[in-house]
């Protein structure tokens, strides 16, 4: 549906519930950008599936692209995307959204 409605225009969504999975975004290559919606993120997509898809090559994430607030840098608080804190995937996330606050 999205497709049909860009119209060859670049796709992008911002505030969703469940994020687009790896077949997706290799399927469909004029995805820019997606942003899921706080805690949402969570309920919607699993562990695996967040995973596999921040990790993806397709996949710019947060602490790949530096502190824009700053001038420059990386995000330096966020975890490895593979829940190496101990604490999944969430805790990673707040670790790095809170060190940025």
């Amino acid at each position: 549906i999205m497709r049909n409605v860009a119209n060859g225009k670049p796709l992008a969504i911002g505030e969703c519930a469940e994020i687009p999975d790896t077949w997706r975004l290799a399927n469909e290559p004029l995805w820019t950008f997606f942003m899921s919606w706080s805690e949402l993120t969570f309920e919607y997509n699993s562990d695996d599936k967040l995973w596999n898809v921040y990790n993806d090559r397709r996949v710019i994430t947060r602490d790949e692209m530096g502190d824009w607030q700053n001038g420059g840098g990386s995000c330096g608080g966020c975890g490895d995307g593979g829940g190496g804190s101990g604490g999944g995937l969430k805790g990673d996330w707040e670790t790095c959204s809170s060190s940025n606050e």
